[in-house]
């Protein structure tokens, strides 16, 4: 009989300390940034139709080529902005990392408006109206570019957003850079295209 009873003690205080244990580890994840809850990285991943990985492997190659509107009904070229400096950003308005960064973008668009930078954001798959009302709201003043179909986004193989393509002035992707990018993180990427 005592040895019943302490083999139902024993399993219930290891019942406890699970609970206990299950309690603490989710305590101990929990961060301090203002990204919501529901998104626990810096990238929010995309659905994909293909299994090509996100790395700095572009470094140095030409950019593809590609033309999209813009909110004005502009049809931007990337080919025909060349000798200029281009920084692309992939993001989406729901997306929480690519919110949290875009006003350190801005800075940096400000900063450099007259040092031969063109900053682009490509909106993967949203409506204008949903764009337009967001960059209002915001104050934003960015050249939005509109990748309905996310056909651009397939083109650069982004799979996570923000997603971040720094072009020099000869077409040449010299840093690519996937997740949420700090001010000092995008000026330093943006450096190395005036090197």
């Amino acid at each position: 009989m005592k040895k019943n009873l302490v083999i139902i003690l024993l399993a219930a205080l290891a019942v406890v300390l699970a609970i206990l244990g299950i309690f603490s580890f989710k305590g101990s994840n929990k961060s301090n940034n203002d990204i919501p809850s529901n998104t626990t990285s810096n990238v929010t991943s995309l659905p994909s139709n293909s299994s090509a990985s996100d790395s700095n492997s572009e470094s140095l190659k030409m950019a593809s080529d590609f033309t999209l509107t813009d909110l004005n009904g502009k049809q931007v070229t990337l080919s025909e902005l060349k000798g200029k400096n281009v920084f692309l950003n992939f993001f989406t308005t729901w997306c929480a990392p690519c919110k949290k960064e875009l006003p350190e973008i801005q800075k940096i668009e400000k900063e450099y408006k007259d040092k031969d930078l063109l900053v682009y954001l490509i909106d993967l798959g949203e409506d204008e109206n949903t764009v337009k009302e967001f960059m209002k709201k915001n104050n934003y003043t960015f050249n939005v570019l509109m990748d309905t179909n996310s056909d651009v986004g397939n083109l650069y193989r982004t799979t996570e957003i923000p997603t971040s393509l720094f072009i020099n002035k000869e077409g040449k992707i010299v840093q690519r850079h996937s997740g949420l990018m700090t001010y000092e993180m995008v000026k330093g990427f943006v450096e190395k295209l005036y090197k």
